[in-house]
């Protein structure tokens, strides 16, 4: 992998990704046998140099909650021994309502599976993914750039960059965030469900072990959870309101810490510690269509849902390991990658799973944040059910775990 390669006045290249965060370095390195079977060379593009120790956003101080559908997508590819070094699993989960008595709890015993789900730190992800990346030959790493103007013709797309210079591909891929710019520039609308909330993100430390335990609490002003991480630490994300965001990241650690134990409880005891407190808001985000001719939205850019059950990057993943293998096998067939058929085959080979879960993810914070006396009451009873009934808790932990109806 050439790192600090600037392009010549024009270079071409069969594959471009655009934005070099957890989506495009992984589906970099899904694209990886392709590569090398068919002599194809793929460049990644990203505004940050993050190689430089320059800041990426995909790579900042939050976690990530990796299922174990993810686990086997990235133990195919040879990542899954480092990334384990500093990563904490996920053994039991145990979901609460403030101010109720109702509550679930599953575990990795009873959906037979080694683990229900894993946690790792985005710092620590994004350096393995990038050592991995700079193994290979056949990727050029092209940071700081950014897209200037896209043109598309009937060949492909010629991407002029923020450095002067001018690529073209014959196909590609659009993994530059939620707040894409290249969709905007291939004309593809964005449709958003505002929460009005922020996610409040930040690491603590408790009197009491984790003990591998992921805790999900619903309360009245949003959720927050609890996510297991090395070094006996938990991962915190709290679904704070838009209004009371900067009051919260303005509290002193002590205030801090009284705060989220009224909200969170004593289950692990006392917080002896918080760490660096930081934001971002919150809201679901699907777009009118995925793909063009030689061209496909990945990742964030193609939609953005809310982390209240931890599937973001879970979601992602599979539509990666989808499009890769559609890659493989239409290469293989010595078919053009420029057709809008087979893209949109895919496309709608993936809606179910999309669908299913951002609209899992939406429907947990509608029914959690009513205030309705009989919806309250409600909740109460489906999370005793839900504790109680055998198949509809393996069912909804396959979902969460990214095993379950639509994930293959």
């Amino acid at each position: 992998m050439s790192l600090t390669e600037t392009p010549s006045e024009k270079m071409h290249y069969d594959f471009v990704i655009v934005g070099g965060g957890m989506a495009g370095l992984t589906m970099g390195l899904l694209l990886v046998p392709v590569l090398e079977r068919h002599q194809k060379r793929l460049a990644i593009i990203e505004a940050f140099d993050v190689k430089a120790g320059a800041y990426q956003p995909s790579f900042d101080a939050r976690s990530t909650a990796l299922s174990e559908g993810t686990r086997q997508i990235l133990d195919r590819l040879g990542l899954w021994d480092e990334l384990s070094q500093r990563l904490s699993a996920i053994d039991q989960i145990h979901v609460s309502h403030k101010g109720g008595f109702g509550t679930t709890r599953m575990n990795a015993r009873e959906c037979q599976v080694p683990h229900l789900g894993y946690v790792i730190e985005n710092a620590w992800f994004g350096q393995c993914l990038m050592q991995a990346v700079q193994t290979c030959g056949n990727i050029d790493w092209i940071a700081p750039a950014k897209v200037d103007e896209l043109t598309q013709h009937e060949t492909g797309q010629t991407l002029t960059l923020s450095n002067g210079s001018e690529i073209s591909t014959g196909f590609l891929m659009v993994a530059d965030g939620a707040q894409s710019s290249l969709r905007n520039k291939l004309g593809i609308q964005a449709n958003r469900t505002q929460y009005h909330q922020h996610a409040l993100v930040c690491n603590v430390s408790t009197r009491l072990q984790h003990n591998n335990v992921a805790f999900e609490r619903f309360t009245p002003n949003g959720p927050l959870a609890l996510l297991p991480l090395t070094e006996g630490r938990s991962a915190l994300i709290w679904s704070v309101p838009d209004d009371q965001i900067e009051a919260r990241l303005a509290l002193s650690d002590r205030a801090f810490i009284q705060l989220l134990e009224q909200e969170f409880g004593t289950r692990l005891g006392p917080i002896t510690k918080v760490g660096q407190r930081a934001s971002y808001p919150l809201s679901l985000m699907r777009v009118t269509d995925q793909v063009r001719p030689g061209v496909v939205l990945l990742g964030n850019s193609a939609h953005a849902l809310h982390p209240v059950a931890g599937q973001g990057f879970n979601l992602i993943i599979r539509d990666l390991l989808c499009l890769s293998d559609a890659i493989a096998e239409r290469l293989n067939q010595n078919e053009s990658l420029l057709a809008l058929e087979w893209l949109s085959h895919y496309q709608n080979h993936r809606q179910l799973d999309q669908w299913l879960t951002t609209s899992f993810s939406h429907w947990l914070i509608e029914i959690f944040t009513n205030d309705s006396r009989w919806l309250n009451r409600l909740r109460e009873v489906g999370l005793m059910a839900l504790d109680r009934i055998g198949p509809a808790k393996a069912a909804f932990a396959r979902q969460a775990m990214g095993l379950g109806l639509g994930s293959h």
